[in-house]
């Protein structure tokens, strides 16, 4: 079985009481996390720092290591993206070839259209006792675990 993996970070602040997540948004207008393929030569961390940094302008401090997606591809190899999650950054802003990025407010996800199964990893993110985002197939039909 051939592996493919990927790597991402959930950046977020504290403003006035609210949560707000660094989101960016491809060039279809979906919205999701900064996120992309490890590199030859690169661990997890590097690869979630790069990232962010390629997308969004922004260096993240201590990422740490918050979920794990796993599904089987089409071509059936088997995809895990590592998610982190990090409040302490520094840089400017800017968006890039991957899309717009801005902060949102937790209280307004429900305006925009996020990439599918975006409310299931939010809840591996927010909540301490999940860690991993799992897809397994049964009787013909994919499910989905969260762990």
């Amino acid at each position: 079985m051939t592996w493919e993996k990927s790597c991402g970070a959930v950046v977020f602040t504290r403003e006035n009481g609210q949560v707000k997540y660094l989101l960016v948004a491809n060039l279809e207008g979906i919205y999701g996390f900064p996120k992309g393929h490890v590199e030859a030569g690169e661990t997890e961390v590097e690869t979630a720092l790069r990232e962010v940094r390629e997308e969004t302008g922004l260096t993240i401090e201590n990422p740490r290591l918050c979920g794990v997606k796993q599904f089987q591809t089409k071509e059936n190899a088997r995809y895990v993206v590592f998610f982190y999650k990090a409040d302490q950054y520094h840089g400017h802003l800017q968006s890039s070839d991957e899309g717009e990025v801005f902060w949102l407010r937790r209280s307004e996800f429900d305006r925009y259209s996020f990439v599918e199964d975006f409310a299931d990893m939010l809840k591996v993110f927010e909540q301490d006792d999940l860690n991993e985002f799992y897809y397994y197939k049964e009787n013909g039909n994919w499910r989905l675990k969260l762990l």
